[in-house]
């Protein structure tokens, strides 16, 4: 197949997938949800949470702020994902009390 006869196929392809886009294909439409125009696709990123490193210091406040931040960092994450986050959050003596 030569590169014009590649060409003209891709062609004749992204002109069918448009009509399928901006056609109306009924309820199983997978525009961008309601309001959406046909080519418009809206994505929603979460905000990432910031969480300071925890070292190990035995300050209490310092250990309970990092707690009460850790706990609202993780609240919406599965267990497995909190549990890496918390990780990659300690380091010093946190981190090797933890490798024990």
């Amino acid at each position: 197949m030569t590169t014009a006869e590649q060409l003209k196929t891709l062609t004749e392809t992204l002109a069918t997938l448009e009509v399928q886009l901006n056609g109306d294909s009924g309820p199983s439409s997978a525009t961008g949800g309601s309001g959406s125009s046909p080519g418009q696709v809206t994505v929603k990123v979460p905000r990432e949470l910031k969480l300071r490193k925890f070292t190990g210091v035995r300050d209490d406040h310092l250990i309970e702020d990092w707690i009460l931040d850790a706990k609202r960092a993780i609240s919406s994450q599965s267990e497995a994902d909190a549990v890496d986050f918390l990780l990659c959050h300690l380091e010093g003596a946190a981190k090797e009390e933890l490798q024990l």
